[in-house]
């Protein structure tokens, strides 16, 4: 195998392709925007369908001038949530980070109700949060 690369994706879009010679399952699937194939008679045409929906670390190389598997691991790094904090005055509403274990709970618990200090120095200008609008980037739509 040549020209192996790493990449961090979710995996979708798996299709069974024709077994091997031997009887061995094949499977094409996406990952990080690549259409990728097991390789002939690997142990990875038995497993591939566990990672569906799954943030993956893979490392795929050319075999015969396709993109091939070549290791597949589960990504331990989630992505952040967002979360948009709404004021009275729409002009301070913003969007932040948060914690990828947050929950809607959480923030609201953390930020509705909260006055926070939207001036610059050396004025202050402290204005109390009324709601938030939580963006969950971890929930896996189907």
């Amino acid at each position: 195998m040549k020209n192996i690369t790493r990449h961090t994706g979710m995996v979708s879009d798996i299709k069974r392709l024709p077994s091997s010679y031997a009887g061995n399952p094949r499977y094409s699937f996406m990952v990080d925007g690549y259409r990728v194939v097991t390789a002939v008679d690997s142990m990875h045409g038995y497993g591939i369908t566990n990672y569906q929906d799954k943030q993956v670390t893979v490392t795929i190389g050319t075999h015969y001038n396709r993109l091939t598997l070549d290791s597949i691991d589960l990504s331990l790094i989630q992505p952040l949530n967002s979360v948009e904090v709404l004021f009275d005055n729409p002009k301070y509403n913003y969007i932040t980070s948060v914690s990828a274990q947050s929950s809607e709970k959480s923030c609201t618990d953390y930020f509705v109700g909260e006055a926070f200090n939207m001036g610059q120095y050396p004025k202050d200008d402290y204005q109390r949060c009324v709601n938030i609008k939580f963006i969950n980037n971890n929930e896996v739509t189907v």
